[in-house]
This record gives structure tokens, sequence and C-alpha cells, in this order.
């Protein structure tokens, strides 16, 4: 999952489509979901879209997760709830990383 949305993203991103943040929020959420210890922000293409104010609060989930610091993982999901619950995929899937956290 993680190939397809990093394909997808570096796809939106060439075409200088909004969707690359979407794919990249996804990407992020893959990555942590499988456990990688890869940070999606390593790539070029996605370090350059870290500090958009979109994604800062991914950016911070995917520190802290690879950090294991569960209590700033859930203290950046409670203080960017709009920001990360308003999309469908990741509120689907935030109760899968709590418990890959944990």
């Amino acid at each position: 999952a993680s190939q397809a949305f990093f394909q997808a993203f570096k796809s939106y991103d060439e075409a200088g489509d909004r969707s690359r943040l979407r794919c990249l929020k996804y990407l992020v959420m893959a990555s942590m979901l499988h456990a990688s210890s890869i940070n999606p922000f390593d790539s070029h293409e996605a370090r350059a879209h870290r500090d958009d104010p979109e994604i800062v609060a991914m950016t911070n989930l995917v520190q802290a997760f690879h950090n294991d610091d569960i209590k700033s993982f859930e203290k950046i999901l409670n203080k960017n709830e709009g920001r990360i619950m308003d999309d469908e995929f990741v509120r689907e899937h935030v109760a899968d990383l709590l418990r890959t956290i944990r």
C-alpha cells in the first residue's frame, strides 16, 4: 500500500494537484500501520511538503510514532483532531495506529 500511495503522491505532485497532500497523508498512515522504520518524509518529494499546514500534524505523528512516544502521539491526535480526523480513511485507521504504537 505504501508504494501505491507514494506513486500516487508523486504523480499528483508532478501534476501540481492538491490531491498530493491527501496521498501523502495516506502514505504516512500506511507507513505507520506497517510499523515501518522508514520515515516517509525522508524522501526528497515528501520532505518538500512536511511543513505544509495540512501535513504538519502528520509529520509530528510519524515522528512520535518512530520515537515510540505514545503520550506525544495521543496529544498530537487530540490537538489536531479536526485536521487529522476529518479524513474518513485516516479516521477509520486511527484505532489500529494506537494499537500498533502501544
